[in-house]
């Protein structure tokens, strides 16, 4: 993730949570309102990691060879 992403998602949480519009935000940064609103809930929930982008590679596949074989 590049600095400039990072920053955008911190100034966004920071203006939805001083009370700014989500339409002024997302306007203003060029993003969606889902975008603004999948940081807000990060940001609610996970603390200080929420601005990372996470992996979107499965824990599980069933189609895995096992071990064992």
């Amino acid at each position: 993730m590049d600095d400039e992403s990072r920053g955008y998602r911190i100034l966004a949480v920071k203006w939805f949570e001083s009370g700014k519009d989500s339409r002024t935000i997302c306007a203003s940064l060029k993003k969606s309102k889902a975008w603004l609103y999948k940081w807000v809930k990060r940001y609610r929930e996970n603390g200080e990691t929420w601005p990372e982008d996470r992996s979107r590679r499965p824990l599980m596949n069933p189609m895995h060879t096992g071990t064992n074989i």
